[in-house]
């Protein structure tokens, strides 16, 4: 089974303090994620209790997505596709580069794109499987103000056929 390209999130803080303003902070290092989360609070008191949640969107200001292929065999070629969306980021040119490392090569591991406020692209990227074995390439998106996005993800290279087994019968005569 292929890994999996997204991530589920579900964490918890367990009891928090409320100071004397009534309001209390709760911080969390988020996985890369793009997407809604739900944010449920319970408080009580000696004589109350109350509970309430929200939607809460979670994103960059540039959302990077990349659909892979499920997997590649040895010598294979195939196309990742990257998705760039300016959801709030500033405009301009945006470089893509993607690292493969040794077990996956492409022909374009430097991409240029010009990206206007709200704007989005799409590009397919090459992608030949090198080396068998699982191989985690890196996609850095890097805005004009320098900000970098980082994504990575696990990419299975196969060999070409299934491993060969043989078995033979030899017969034995007593004491041999």
């Amino acid at each position: 089974t292929p890994p999996a390209t997204s991530v589920l999130v579900a964490m918890h803080s367990g009891i928090v303090s409320v100071g004397d303003d009534g309001i209390a902070t709760v911080t969390f290092d988020i996985p890369d994620f793009a997407g809604t989360v739900r944010l449920m609070a319970m408080a009580w008191t000696a004589s109350a209790v109350g509970h309430a949640s929200a939607d809460v969107i979670v994103r960059d200001p540039v959302v990077v997505t990349m659909s892979p292929p499920r997997f590649l065999r040895l010598e294979d070629t195939s196309r990742l596709l990257v998705e760039v969306n300016n959801v709030n980021g500033p405009a301009g040119n945006y470089r893509v580069e993607l690292i493969t490392g040794d077990g996956l090569s492409t022909d374009a591991a430097v991409t240029d794109v010009e990206l206007a406020a709200g704007a989005r692209t799409s590009l397919n990227l090459a992608l030949t499987g090198a080396r068998i074995g699982d191989h985690e390439p890196r996609l850095l998106v890097t805005g004009p103000d320098g900000r970098a996005y980082v994504k990575e993800l696990t990419l299975g290279v196969r060999a070409t056929s299934a491993p060969k087994t043989s078995s033979r019968l030899i017969p034995l005569r007593p004491g041999a």
